[in-house]
């Protein structure tokens, strides 16, 4: 990764961690042209979107989210056990 890149990315994690979700409305608008006011999307919205969706894009998306959650799953912390006498 560029030093530039870093340095964005630097930033923009910064800026999350003080600004929280109005950070993340703010960055959404400038990096995606979006003006959203709240950062959680109706259950009701979300079904529609999927259901509206290419079938092998929401396979995609399935596998991804999958795959997502292996990789969490792996690196989680996980106290050794350590036996110190029988």
């Amino acid at each position: 990764m560029s030093p530039e890149v870093h340095d964005s990315v630097r930033q923009i994690l910064a800026a999350v961690r003080v600004g929280g979700d109005r950070a993340l409305l703010e960055l959404t608008a400038r990096f995606d042209g979006v003006q959203m006011t709240q950062t959680q999307v109706a259950r009701g919205e979300w079904q529609a979107a999927l259901s509206g969706l290419d079938a092998n894009v929401r396979e995609a998306l399935a596998e991804m989210a999958r795959r997502i959650q292996a990789v969490h799953q792996a690196q989680q912390f996980q106290e050794p056990a350590v036996m110190v006498a029988p």
